[in-house]
C-alpha cells in the first residue's frame, strides 16, 4: 500500500503526521487525533453551561424564593432555591472554598486534555459533564455568592435536596468514571495516539 505523509504542528506546538492512503482516505496521527478526541468533550461541556444558565435564569425570572410548582404531583417540583454549599445542599457556607475548587477541578481537567484524549469515548464524554457541571456552579458562586437549584424530589416531607443541572451533570459524570474504575479497571485501556511516523 502506498501512502503519502505530511508533518503538521499544532498550535501548542506537537506534531502530528497527516497520512492519505492509497484509497484517499485521511489518516491523523498525533496531536490532530487527541484533538479529534477532546472536541466532544469540551461540546458537551458547552451545551451544559448553556442549559444550566439558561433553565437557571428562567426560575429566577419567573419564581419567587422559595415558591414551589408541581410537576409530578409532589413527588417531583420545581422549587426556587440558593444554595452557598456543594452540590444537594451539602456544607454550606463555603463560598470562596467551593470557587477554589470548582475553578481547580477545571483548570485541571483542561490542563489534562492531552491524557484524557487516550481514554475511552464514554469516559471523556465523563469528564465533559463533570467539567460543564463545575462551570455552571462556578458562575453562580463568583455572580452572585450562591448556586440557583430548583429540582426538588420526594414523597410528602422527606425530600432529597434540591439541586439543579449542573449538579445532575456533575454526579452523571463522577458515577460513569467510577463504574468504569470500579467494573472495567481489568479491560484493555484505550489505545494511545501512534507514534508519529512515514509510511
Amino acid at each position: 500500500m502506498t501512502s503519502i505523509t505530511t508533518t503538521s504542528r499544532s498550535a501548542e506546538g506537537q506534531t502530528g503526521s497527516l497520512i492519505v492512503d492509497e484509497g484517499g482516505r485521511l489518516i491523523v496521527d498525533g496531536a490532530g487525533r487527541q484533538a479529534g478526541r477532546t472536541w466532544v468533550m469540551f461540546l458537551i461541556a458547552g451545551v451544559i453551561v448553556v442549559l444550566d444558565q439558561i433553565v437557571k435564569a428562567i426560575v429566577v425570572h419567573s419564581m419567587r424564593m422559595g415558591s414551589s410548582i408541581d410537576i409530578l404531583g409532589s413527588i417531583v417540583r420545581l422549587t426556587r432555591t440558593q444554595n452557598s454549599g456543594a452540590a444537594f445542599g451539602l456544607f454550606k457556607d463555603g463560598r470562596v472554598a467551593f470557587i477554589i475548587v470548582s475553578a481547580a477541578a477545571s483548570i485541571a481537567i483542561i490542563v489534562l486534555r492531552r491524557e484524557i484524549a487516550r481514554m475511552r469515548s464514554w469516559e471523556r464524554m465523563s469528564f465533559g459533564l463533570v467539567l460543564g457541571g463545575a462551570i455552571g456552579n462556578l458562575i453562580d458562586r463568583v455572580r452572585v455568592g450562591a448556586v440557583v437549584d430548583f429540582l426538588d424530589i420526594g414523597v410528602g416531607s422527606v425530600r432529597w435536596p434540591a439541586f439543579n443541572v449542573a449538579d445532575s451533570a456533575i454526579t452523571v459524570g463522577v458515577s460513569i468514571l467510577a463504574f468504569y474504575l470500579i467494573f472495567r479497571a481489568d479491560s484493555h485501556p484505550a489505545s494511545a495516539p501512534e507514534d508519529n511516523r512515514e509510511r
